[in-house]
């Protein structure tokens, strides 16, 4: 992680989504509304992707009505230490 890291913040927003709206909300609800599949959802919310797809992306954003960084955070790596 020297180069820093991108943390996936799929479940957190799910649980602040449920508080605001008093409504669960499930992977397999997010998969009916959003054609994303649930392997993909689970390894989102399980911070288990490398890749990020601009389409599921999309989608996600368009389903929580939320900028990226509501689903996404930059994380910075470690500086090196000088020698």
């Amino acid at each position: 992680m020297e180069n820093g890291d991108i943390r996936i913040k799929l479940r957190e927003l799910i649980k602040v989504r449920e508080i605001e709206t008093g409504e669960d909300i499930t992977y397999l609800g997010i998969q009916e509304a959003t054609g994303i599949s649930l392997t993909t959802l689970v390894d989102w919310g399980k911070d288990r992707t490398r890749r990020f797809d601009a389409d599921v992306l999309i989608r996600l954003c368009g389903f929580f009505d939320c900028p990226i960084e509501d689903l996404l955070e930059y994380v910075p790596g470690r500086t090196p230490e000088p020698a």
